[in-house]
């Protein structure tokens, strides 16, 4: 099913990349479910694409990966958090936002597969980026406690090394 989809996908490199955004955009419609929680980084991006349905950036970004790889094109999964919450005393909500890199003519460009674009620069504005890797589990996330529990790991580290001598 991927690979049919991503076939239909048409164009130079940067093309394939902006026409495959634009599918992933189209094609993958974010609704409230009842199940949302319970399918957070729990399917496969053969099951989101069947579905139509995501629960967030994670699954736009595993869909859109894996119909790069499928063109032979490399992406990485990029989880970022929202320095507002890095400074912030919150454990909850914890915002974040997940990215696609691609590599395309020797270069990384960085998109953002939720709302089907490509960003104008490689640093995600306001945001830090936490991992990089294949998909979610290759960093270690398959669920939200491990999400929760990560992150807060890493604002402990990060507001140690930011915040301690002002900046």
């Amino acid at each position: 099913m991927i690979r049919k989809i991503a076939s239909s996908i048409t164009g130079s490199e940067m093309e394939l990349v902006q026409n495959g955004l634009i599918w992933t955009k189209e094609n993958l419609r974010m609704e409230e479910s009842e199940n949302k929680n319970q399918l957070f980084r729990q399917r496969t991006a053969e099951e989101i694409i069947k579905s139509k349905f995501i629960t967030g950036c994670t699954d736009a970004a595993l869909a859109f990966i894996s119909l790069m790889r499928a063109r032979k094109i490399p992406a990485v999964f990029v989880e970022t958090i929202d320095k507002k919450w890095l400074e912030s005393k919150n454990e909850v909500p914890i915002y974040g936002h997940v990215y696609v890199e691609v590599f395309l003519d020797s270069k990384w460009y960085l998109t953002n597969p939720m709302y089907g674009k490509t960003e104008k620069t490689n640093k995600p504005r306001e945001r830090v980026i936490f991992a990089k890797g294949l998909d979610s589990c290759d960093i270690g996330i398959t669920n939200f406690s491990d999400l929760k529990q990560k992150f807060l790991v890493f604002r402990n580290k990060w507001r140690q090394k930011n915040l301690s001598n002002g900046g």
